[in-house]
């Protein structure tokens, strides 16, 4: 498995547009490697038989029974992975298919636009990922909360609770921000400044999800597939 998963991911970086002509003989397409590392029959059949969960274990109103083993991995290694740095930012993110999904979203302002919505909190200092909550309505794996803030709301609050009263600063966008999840008010009374806007200089906090977003589709090893949970994974 592990020479498999090293082949699928050599793929991102050697493009062709056929499968097959990973281990092609013709020399305008030959990539000898692939044919040392393993056979070509022995891939397509691991690709077919990929599956991550038993199916006689499926739980009811949980979408993502499919790929739970892998997630909690993910989720494991990720908030592992560092102790971020003071400044935090939530943003969303798209995975792209179009095919039919209960769960399929729509968000214009993407490149994708159509695809699996993901909700990311990134260490702004790094880009680096540390969480991620896939948006599944109504089954959105979130903490308890109050319906007046939302989902939108309940992300934040979710994703915040490790790092609240601990020196951090999070960055949200005005989808995740309301009166209602701020819970107090800020005053300010002053002689000194007008009520002109200034342009502070400073860069935009959400650019280390779009550099994410950026550096997946530079290496991207999904090829066309009818299950949604199997090109996640290679996600």
């Amino acid at each position: 498995m592990f020479t498999f998963l090293a082949t699928t991911i050599l793929m991102s970086r050697n493009k062709k547009l056929d499968i097959k002509d990973y281990w092609s003989t013709d020399p305008l397409l030959s990539s000898p490697i692939f044919r040392q590392i393993t056979s070509r029959n022995k891939y397509l059949l691991l690709l077919q038989m990929l599956h991550f969960c038993n199916n006689d274990n499926q739980e009811k109103r949980n979408r993502l029974f499919k790929l739970d083993i892998i997630l909690d991995e993910i989720h494991t290694n990720f908030k592992a992975g560092m102790v971020p740095f003071q400044n935090i930012v939530i943003d969303e993110s798209l995975v792209l298919w179009k095919d039919r999904l209960s769960f399929k979203q729509f968000i214009k302002t993407k490149r994708h636009r159509f695809g699996i919505k993901l909700f990311v909190l990134c260490d702004i200092e790094t880009d680096f990922i540390l969480d991620f909550i896939m948006y599944t309505e109504a089954e959105t794996r979130l903490l308890p909360y109050d319906a007046n803030i939302g989902i939108s709301g309940a992300v934040v609050k979710t994703y915040i609770a490790p790092y609240l009263n601990k020196g951090y600063n999070l960055y949200t966008d005005n989808w995740f921000t309301s009166l209602i999840l701020a819970k107090r008010e800020v005053f300010m009374l002053s002689t000194k400044f007008d009520d002109k806007l200034d342009d502070s200089g400073k860069l935009d906090c959400k650019g280390s999800i779009d550099k994410t977003d950026i550096l997946q589709s530079s290496v991207e090893c999904v090829r066309k597939t009818s299950k949604w949970y199997k090109k996640y994974f290679f996600i």
